[in-house]
């Protein structure tokens, strides 16, 4: 069993891991985005361009949202 010094050697030892481990994440779900690409207002076909872009968008949004939480 750990007493005092060990123990608080093991906790810190512990969060700092945490701690690398939840910014790696962050960045992943930063860095891991797609490139969403705005559909010019005078292209013939702007409808489905803009349609992909919003769903570009909330991928992009949810992908952050679940590795940034």
């Amino acid at each position: 069993m750990l007493h005092g010094l060990d123990q608080l050697e093991s906790r810190t030892t512990e969060a700092r891991v945490a701690g690398v481990a939840g910014v790696a994440i962050t960045a992943y779900g930063f860095l891991g985005r797609s490139n969403c690409q705005e559909p010019a207002l005078g292209d013939p076909d702007f409808a489905a361009k803009s349609d992909a872009w919003g769903r570009c968008d909330r991928d992009n949004i949810d992908r952050m949202g679940a590795f940034s939480f």
